[in-house]
Parts: structure tokens; C-alpha cells; sequence
């Protein structure tokens, strides 16, 4: 059976995972102790509780805060820690944020990670866009799991989740390494959202 987490274990370990990401670094401030840790390839697991607090905390001050990532997590209490192959990678729905490296033909909610990787991208990439990685040149090794959540979409105020979808919020880049680099049979670590069970 898969290892079932807390939100506050799963938020604070996306949190470190980007503490010394090129582009979202910066964002994370007063923590320098923690970026020196995670520089050191010191484990999430083997932080203490304090620390762990402390980057959920930070994760809401830099991820929780009107976003998608907040949308698609309301109300998610638990995760499980499950295995994917890339054929269930490939299903995964994509974040509105790297449609804008594709065509205008390509339309949220339709485009899923397998298109998103084998399209030709639209434009000049950033050079720390995830397409942009060189995905060849070390084996692929995961040190962080990346983060799910069912597909959401804005309908006027309201919020609209669709609970059978579920769409990448974290890991990009460690998902296009996978993609490109990982053995076939290979699988992918993902905390995946438990679903409330209704009480009755």
C-alpha cells in the first residue's frame, strides 16, 4: 500500500525542492540555512519538525497565495506517495503557465503532459524553461517527489474541480528529465491527493 503524508509534509517538501531553483530561488527569503541544507543534498526527511514548519510556511508566502497551486489543493488534506510510469505521466493535464510555449490552437484543459513535451515549441524559450533543459547529459536521479492535483479552472468567481483529471503543479523540470532520460519501465515518484471519502 502507498505511503499516505500530510498536506503540511508534502507543501513543505515542494518548498525545499525549489529553495536553489534558478527561477523560483529568489522568491524564498530568510532561509538561508535551509537553501545551504538542501544545497547539501541534505534529505526533506531528515530535517526537524521546526524546519519543516518553517517551509510550509514559506510554501504558503510563495505558492499558496491566489494561484492555481492553491485552487487545485483547497480542502486536500492527505497524499499518497505512488509510483508512475511515464504512460501515467504522459496523461497528466499541464498548468495554464506552459501553455504559453505552445500554439494558440493548444487549449487549456486538453493538452496533457505527453502533448506538451513532443509539441514544437511557439517562440523563443527561456533558458530555464523546462523544454530548454539538456535532459542528456547525467542519468536521472530524483531527490525530490513532485506534486499533483485534480484539474481546476476558473469560471467567472467560482472554482471549478474536475476530480477524475489530474494536472502536474510541480516538478516540471524533473518530469522532462524522466521523460527523456529514465529507462522505459523506469517510474516517477508522485504525491498524489487522497479523495475525502463522503461521511454517510
Amino acid at each position: 500500500m502507498a505511503e499516505e503524508f500530510t498536506r503540511e509534509y508534502v507543501l513543505a517538501q515542494w518548498a525545499y525542492s525549489e529553495l536553489n531553483s534558478p527561477e523560483q530561488g529568489k522568491h524564498y527569503v530568510g532561509v538561508d540555512g535551509l537553501k545551504a541544507l538542501e544545497a547539501r543534498h541534505v534529505l526533506f526527511a531528515d530535517l526537524t519538525q521546526q524546519e519543516h514548519a518553517r517551509l510550509f510556511e514559506q510554501w504558503y508566502e510563495v505558492r499558496g497565495r491566489g494561484t492555481i497551486f492553491a485552487d487545485a489543493l483547497a480542502g486536500v488534506e492527505k497524499f499518497q506517495l505512488k509510483q508512475w510510469t511515464k504512460a501515467q505521466l504522459g496523461a497528466a493535464y499541464i498548468i495554464s503557465l506552459f501553455l504559453q510555449s505552445l500554439g494558440p490552437e493548444c487549449v487549456y484543459g486538453k493538452i496533457r503532459f505527453k502533448d506538451w513535451i513532443e509539441a514544437e515549441p511557439h517562440g523563443q524559450l527561456p533558458s530555464t524553461h523546462p523544454l530548454r533543459m539538456d535532459a542528456t547529459a547525467t542519468p536521472f536521479r530524483q531527490r525530490h517527489p513532485m506534486t499533483v492535483g485534480p484539474f481546476v479552472f476558473r469560471l467567472g468567481a467560482r472554482i471549478i474541480t474536475v476530480k477524475d483529471r489530474l494536472m502536474l503543479l510541480d516538478g516540471y523540470h524533473r518530469a522532462v528529465c524522466f521523460w527523456k532520460m529514465a529507462d522505459p519501465n523506469a517510474t516517477l515518484a508522485v504525491y498524489v491527493p487522497i479523495e475525502k471519502r463522503d461521511k454517510g
